[in-house]
């Protein structure tokens, strides 16, 4: 006999760590600044600097099973209404207890702001939601600092869709992707993303790299890039307007644009996107700085050649808002309102 225990009909649940939620309290009141020495001062009352915390909440999913040999013979289906990669969740572990016949499966990746349906060996759990607005950070085999530009809202209160543009590490190790994981796990990561176009940002690709490693039906963009200031030549400025043209275009779709740590460059192009889809000042900022959470890649939005692309900025346009200066470099960067327009089209709801 199974017998579902939780979640509850109804229940909500957030997909956000309480790491992450201190990390964004802090952000929020305006404590992230100067060096990261000064801007994460105090950040060992929750978090140890050496460990990965880029990962998201998981839900727990809890039955009890008296039935023969139950640990063999389950099956666990989660469902939303979403038809897309990864809408379903990432069934992260199951464990089993001999004491009272109780299983649980963990499970994570899973939407902002969505109803699940769950059922064991045919048996009706019922729906829980997820919090609307939260961050999607994912979690993957092998790389860490990856996470869904969607679920967010921006300052019209419009959520940015899901599951469409992802940023993080490379899937690689510069053209041998066996150093940094198995093809099993390269596997499981194409199968949680589903990504059509991978935007390799780093220019040590050059000579390494000529498809990618997340399966011979992915497009491969090589465009070496420099982050911050990089994008204030000509030169940077042209492969911005590149990077952008990809992103609106929608047979493209889902994305996976990185680095190598997800970091610098990848935060680059992260602010751009976000200025372009009504993110404010806050969020700009915390989807730069929180990449602080993944392993040994402290970043502070005030500091070093970030620093000074932010200090360039606000002498250049000082009246306006971190969102607006980085709009009005984008329009002096030559970047057509054509693919900005289809860049909002296509990510936000």
């Amino acid at each position: 006999m199974i017998e579902l225990l939780s979640p509850v009909n109804g229940e909500e649940f957030s997909i956000t760590t309480e790491i992450y939620k201190e990390f964004k309290k802090r952000e929020y009141a305006g404590e992230h600044r100067g060096t990261p020495e000064e801007a994460y001062k105090n950040m060992e009352e929750y978090f140890d600097l050496e460990s990965d915390a880029s990962f998201p909440a998981s839900v727990r999913l809890v039955w009890k099973n008296t039935c023969p040999n139950a640990e063999n013979h389950v099956t666990l289906r989660l469902a939303s209404g979403k038809s897309m990669p990864a809408a379903v969740g990432y069934i992260k572990s199951t464990m089993y207890s001999a004491a009272d016949d109780v299983y649980y499966a963990d499970v994570t990746n899973l939407l902002s702001g969505e109803e699940y349906h769950w059922s064991i060996d045919g048996v009706d759990g019922g729906s829980f939601r997820t919090v609307r607005g939260e961050m999607r950070n994912m979690l993957l085999p092998v790389m860490t600092n990856v996470r869904d530009m969607g679920g967010r809202l921006n300052m019209e209160g419009k959520m940015l869709r899901q599951g469409m543009i992802y940023r993080g590490t490379a899937p690689d190790d510069l053209g041998d992707p066996d150093i940094k994981g198995s093809r099993e796990m390269r596997k499981t990561v194409q199968e949680q993303l589903g990504i059509k176009c991978d935007i390799d940002l780093r220019a040590e690709s050059v000579g390494k790299c000529t498809s990618s490693p997340l399966g011979d039906d992915v497009r491969y963009e090589l465009i070496p890039f420099d982050a911050y200031g990089g994008t204030l030549n000509d030169g940077g400025r042209a492969k911005l307007r590149r990077i952008l043209e990809l992103i609106a275009d929608e047979s493209n779709y889902p994305i996976y644009y990185h680095c190598a740590a997800g970091a610098d460059r990848t935060g680059t192009i992260g602010a751009y996107l976000d200025a372009i889809l009504g993110m404010s000042d806050d969020e700009i900022k915390l989807n730069y700085n929180v990449t602080t959470l993944a392993v040994n890649d402290v970043r502070c939005w005030y500091d070093g050649d970030c620093g000074a692309f932010h200090d360039y900025l606000e002498e250049t346009y000082p009246d306006l808002t971190i969102g607006e200066r980085i709009m009005a470099n984008l329009r002096l960067s030559g970047i057509a309102e054509e693919t900005i327009e289809a860049i909002r089209k296509l990510l936000i709801d």
